[in-house]
This record gives C-alpha cells, structure tokens and sequence, in this order.
C-alpha cells in the first residue's frame, strides 16, 4: 500500500510543499487508507466516513515548524496514511505521523511539520483501536458508571429534557418531577462533577425543552404548564438566574404560543423553532445573536400534535414528526428564518406514536422513534432534504430487544454509534451504524437492574457528549444516569469549563 521509502531518505529531500497543501487534500479525499503496524496483527483501515475526515482535517491546521531529524527517529507509534482524491487524475499523497510529528511526502515533494495539538493523533488511535479485536469487543459495550441521585426514585426527580454545552463542560438537566433545572459541571472521568447553583428565578421551574445557544452563551427553557420561554446567559460561577427575557404567548401577541414540546436553535445561532403542543404550530423566531433574545416571525401549522423538531446540521431543513405519525420535512431560509414544505410522510404504522428524531453528524441519515413501533431509518438527500425509508427497527426483528416505548435517541459524535431511550422497557439500547447508507446493527439493550445498573426505570431522554465519551440518559425516577463509552479517546482536549 505504501512506499518503501525510509524516514531518512525523506528528510532528505530538499522541496518543501505547503502543509496547508496537505490539509486541504485531506479535507477533499474520498477515503484515507491507514496502517498501523505495531499492533499484532498490524491494522490497515480505510476511513470513509466524512466527519472523521473532516476532524482530522481541522486538526491538520495546528501544523507549525518541522521538528529535527533526531526528534523524529525517536519518536514511536507510526501511523502510515494514503490520501485518495476524490478525482481521478488528483495527486496521491502519502505521510506518516510519528506520535506529534509528521512526516509528509508525495509525488515529487516532501516535508516536516508538528502537530500543537495531540488531537489528530487520538483521532487516529481511536479508529486504529476500534478495528483491533479487543477494540470490537470493548467498543460495543457501555459502561455503567453512576445515577443521580444515589438510589434513584426515593425523591420524586425525573430527567425530562438534557443539554450539553458545545465544548463539553456544562451540563442542564430539566426535572419535570421537581420542577426544578439542574446543572453540573461535567467531570473527565465520572461524566458528572459538581452540582452549581440553580437560582431563585420562577422561570428556571417546570422546564419541557432545553437548547443551548452554539455559542453555548444562553440556555433557552421551554415551560411545559404556561405559554413562556425563558432566555438564561451561561457563565460558569453564577447562579444561572440572569434571565434576559422572558418570551410570554399572551402577553407578547403570540396567540398560537402555549405549551412547548420541543425547541431547537439553528447551527448558524440566527433563528429559533418552537413546537407549540396544543395550538399545533410551528413557530419561528429571529435570535439576536449578541444579546441572545428572540424576536417572533411567523407560526407554521402542522395540522397534527407535534412531539419534536430538529435540524441538519448544514442548517438546511428542519424534520417534525407528530403524534399521529406524521413526518415532515421543511426547507429553511437561512436569511430570514421562514420555511418552505417540502414534504408530509404520514405511516400509521412506522411513524404512529412519533416520538423522537434526530439527523446524523454528517447529514445523511435522519432517524425517527415511535412509542409502540421502534425506529425507523431514513436516507436524507443532502442536496434538497428530502427522506427516503431505509428501514424499520423493532422488538424481536433480528433479536433486537428494549425497543418498547422509544422516546429518545441521539447520534455518537463520530456518527458511528446509535443510541436509544425506551420508556416501558427501562432500557438505553445501543445500535453501530453502518456505512454508507446508514443502516442500523443492534448491539445490546441495558435495561434497569443488569447488573449494578440503576435508575433507567422510565427512560426516556438520551444526549451524548461532544467529547464521546458518555452517554447520558434522563429516566422517570432520576434526572440523569450515566454511562462511559471503554476505548474511545477523546478529540475534544478541553471538556471542563464552559
């Protein structure tokens, strides 16, 4: 696969290309081909997937002055990486990448770089691990790590609605049983450190839909008994009760705002979306992106119970599904914040009971849950947004099982893992997703008391870390239970702080 070129006769050549050259060839490539050699069996992968891509790519900008020669030899755990274009006729260019020095060669030119950063190196040793066979074995199996509270179900607290800030620091929990807006700082090691001050404010209370700002600046709370939603400035130390405004239905002229089901904030941090339970509206609002507060634009009828709304990534389109079984899918004006129809999916049976859904990391794949019939997979075209059914996941198919009253789900980071919340089964269920198309494998269902596992009795929320490192889960008798993901190495160096 590779040159037999030694280090030594690289450092001896005498051009040096760009290395912002290189990084933009790894951002562009169809696939990287890597070989590691000092595991036994050495390990050759192929990496397809456009987010890794992607993050290796980012980190390949941290590149700086060369180290020596002498650095270089000493160095151990060399990666050998082949970058295929995307186009036929592109140069190939080849490099390998010595613990925090790079080593870089192509068809006619060679160069030295170090990496600032260990990032890019954990990306590559988390991808090399996972196709090691302990690495298969330990990578599908999550780790029961704590509940919170302690003996979960003996104070009336529940984890209704989970958010975490964008650089892994801060965690929000909304308890429906309380009434009350928890926050932690998220701890390295145990996924939950220290428990901040709430403050006094009456619109911390009652919180039914939690979204962070992706500045992750202001929190914004959605009230499940009254037509309100709260924005709260974030600043690590404080009290969380600096609520910079209160957006009231009524009070406000907004006559289709009431209860809300779920929020969710545009990527670009310039619109919000609002499901509005009893009007069944979707309503739009323009956020100013210094201050944090909103300004209403128009309501969208839905004609149906609304349960959840998302949005891609690319912050293209925005999917809603509904009680009845209703899908639908909207294109957004990322200038204005109006919406388009594209498409309406009603399924009495996929789609009956909707509950949850989420779009993958790289877009192309939107996931959907239903209170009685599973989960179902859809093939997103990222060109116009429109869904195409894949598949359909349920108890007994294929031995899956903890499938029973799904109510939440959310996507690995790394686009590689699924991870779901059943309420009647009182389980987490983990599912690998499969490139290209996205297909789901089952791995395991965790369910309240395997082993010393607690507090999933009425699971029903699920969020993961940025870093990947735990997944969280808010069930009716605690507001969160956490679990580690063995093996996997972070890419994000900072997760404490906000």
């Amino acid at each position: 696969m590779f040159s037999s070129l030694c280090l030594l006769s690289l450092l001896a050549w005498s051009q040096t290309p760009d290395p912002a050259v290189l990084q933009r060839a790894v951002a562009d490539a169809e696939c990287l081909e890597v070989e590691f050699l000092e595991t036994n069996p050495p390990v050759r992968i192929r990496i397809q997937d456009p987010t890794i891509i992607r993050d290796l790519a980012g980190a390949m900008k941290l590149f700086s002055a060369g180290p020596s020669t002498t650095a270089v030899q000493q160095s151990g755990h060399v990666f050998n990486i082949r970058v295929i274009p995307k186009k036929q006729g592109e140069a190939v260019h080849e490099f390998s990448l010595c613990l925090r020095h790079l080593i870089c060669y192509g068809p006619q030119k060679a160069c030295n770089a170090t990496l600032d950063s260990g990032r890019f190196h954990h990306i590559l040793f988390r991808e090399v691990y996972r196709h090691t066979k302990e690495g298969k074995e330990k990578s599908e199996r999550l780790t029961f790590v704590r509940a919170y509270p302690p003996r979960p179900g003996r104070v009336g607290t529940t984890g209704d609605a989970l958010a975490i800030s964008r650089n892994g620091g801060i965690m929000y929990i909304g308890d429906g049983g309380r009434d009350v807006l928890h926050v932690f700082i998220r701890g390295k090691n145990t996924g939950l450190g220290s428990l901040m001050p709430r403050g006094k404010s009456p619109y911390l209370t009652m919180p039914a839909a939690l979204a962070l700002s992706p500045d992750d600046r202001f929190l914004y709370l959605g009230l499940k008994s009254v037509p309100v939603i709260a924005v709260v400035a974030c600043e690590v130390g404080s009290d969380l009760s600096a609520v910079v405004q209160v957006v009231h239905g009524e009070r406000d002229g907004i006559p289709d705002m009431n209860r809300t089901e779920s929020l969710a904030i545009s990527p670009d941090g310039r619109h919000a979306y609002v499901l509005a339970a009893l009007s069944r509206r979707l309503l739009a609002f323009a956020r100013n992106q210094v201050d944090g507060t909103l300004r209403y634009l128009d309501a969208e009828p839905l004609g149906e119970s609304p349960t959840a709304v998302t949005i891609s990534p690319d912050g293209k389109n925005l999917y809603v599904i509904t009680h009845e079984g209703c899908l639908d899918s909207y294109r957004r004006n990322d200038v204005d914040g109006h919406l388009q129809r594209l498409e309406h999916y009603r399924d009495a049976l996929l789609l009956r009971f909707g509950s949850s859904l989420v779009v993958s990391p790289d877009g192309r794949n939107v996931y959907t849950t239903s209170l009685r019939e599973g989960v179902a997979v859809w093939t997103r075209d990222e060109q116009t947004g429109k869904l195409s059914f894949l598949e359909w996941l349920f108890n007994g198919n294929a031995g899956i099982t903890g499938l029973a009253g799904v109510s939440g789900i959310a996507v690995h980071p790394d686009g590689h893992r699924v991870y779901v919340a059943a309420q009647q089964d009182n389980a987490l269920t983990a599912f690998e997703r499969q490139q290209p198309h996205g297909n789901l494998r089952f791995l395991e269902a965790i369910t309240n008391g395997q082993g010393q596992v607690e507090g999933l009795r009425g699971a029903r929320a699920v969020v993961v870390s940025p870093d990947g490192r735990h997944v969280y889960v808010g069930t009716s008798e605690s507001p969160v239970v956490v679990f580690s993901v063995p093996g996997y190495e972070p890419y994000f160096e900072d997760s404490s702080g906000r």
